[in-house]
Formats: C-alpha cells, structure tokens, sequence
C-alpha cells in the first residue's frame, strides 16, 4: 500500500470513500487507535461480521432514527476518551470515478462536538477490486479478490477541517477526497470505473 499525507496527531473524525468492504482493514493497516461506524447488515455477513465484531465496531441501523442517534454520541463518547473515529459517508459501495453523495450527520457531529474532520481518499488498481456488482455474490468477489498475489493501494491522509456550517465542511471534505481519487487513477494509468456519471 502506498501512503501520502500524514495521520492526525489528535482524535479526529476520518472520513473515506468506499470501494470495497475490505477499505477498513487497509486504512487499519495505517490508523490505530480509531472505531469503525458501520451499518448493522454487516454484521451478518460471513467471517467479515464475525471479524468486525471482534474489533470493537459502532453498529449502525441506517434507517432507524434512534440508532443513529445512539451512533453519534457513541462516536463522541470515543473521541472523548481519546479514540479516533472512521466512517464511509457515503454509507455504501460505488462504481464510479469520485464518491457519491455523503451524508451528513458525520459532519454534523464533528460540528457539534469541535472535532476535526480528516478526509482520506483510498483508490484501487482495478475496479474489479471494488465489490459494486450485482451478478457478483460476497463469497465469488472475496475470493476473487483474496486470491491475488498482491492488491495495488493507494491512501492519501488529507488536511485536518473544521467547520461550523456543516454543508461546507461536507462539500470540502467530498470535493477534496474526489480530487484525490481523480489523481490516484490518473497515477495508476487510469482505472476502468463502469460508471461515470
């Protein structure tokens, strides 16, 4: 994996695009000392959920109101005891060349509760490395992807925002992490993304 930009030296709120359900255990391979925000269906996948379980993870129902209440102020009660958060605010998988819409409550928090947001920007070699495929089940793409020789990464750290308006620091975060992707594609020759809207 090769790696730009430098961690935060504070617990922050990092923010990542999502290509595959293996982007955690990438950025982990850099980033201690943080929680992971997932969405609650994880947690029945297999080997993955039973993993994730195991390390700590904030579990989020999505369309529960009340759980993601619960999520923001599990994730302020951790970065007040020094953790770091980690979330996809896109809250899903793409196929496309920069991240879809993120939404906002991360942001909101980090408002609210005067934490620094870090964007990363985490960028494959192949698309087919990101598992956005309908026809493609979890086991057929995991082991297709665990099969490899090796995965070609690149994660880049961006600078530590802060912000009152939480749609700016939104667009900043988006606008910089997209950015960041364009780039990292351009560096690895391009990359074949299905979608380009």
């Amino acid at each position: 994996m090769e790696i730009q930009g430098k961690k935060y030296d504070q617990p922050a709120i990092y923010v990542c695009n999502h290509r595959t359900y293996y982007d955690p255990a990438a950025v982990l391979l850099d980033l201690v000392r943080v929680m992971i925000v997932a969405k609650a269906e994880i947690s029945h996948w297999p080997l993955l959920g039973y993993a994730m379980d195991l390390t700590g993870i904030i579990f989020v129902q999505r369309e529960s109101q009340d759980s993601r209440k619960a999520t923001r102020g599990a994730m302020a009660e951790a970065v007040e005891q020094g953790l770091s958060i980690l979330i996809y605010p896109e809250g899903t998988t793409g196929d496309r060349p920069i991240s879809l819409d993120f939404r906002p409550g991360t942001f909101a928090t980090a408002a609210k509760i005067g934490v620094p947001i870090v964007p990363l920007a985490i960028e494959y070699a192949e698309a087919g490395d990101a598992w956005v495929r309908p026809d493609q089940s979890f086991v057929n793409h995991f082991l297709h992807c665990y099969r490899k020789k090796k995965t070609q990464v690149k994660l880049r750290y961006g600078p530590p925002m802060m912000d009152e308006d939480v749609n700016r620091l939104r667009n900043a975060s988006k606008n910089w992490i997209d950015q960041n992707l364009l780039e990292m594609q351009a560096e690895f020759g391009g990359v074949p993304w299905p979608s380009t809207v």
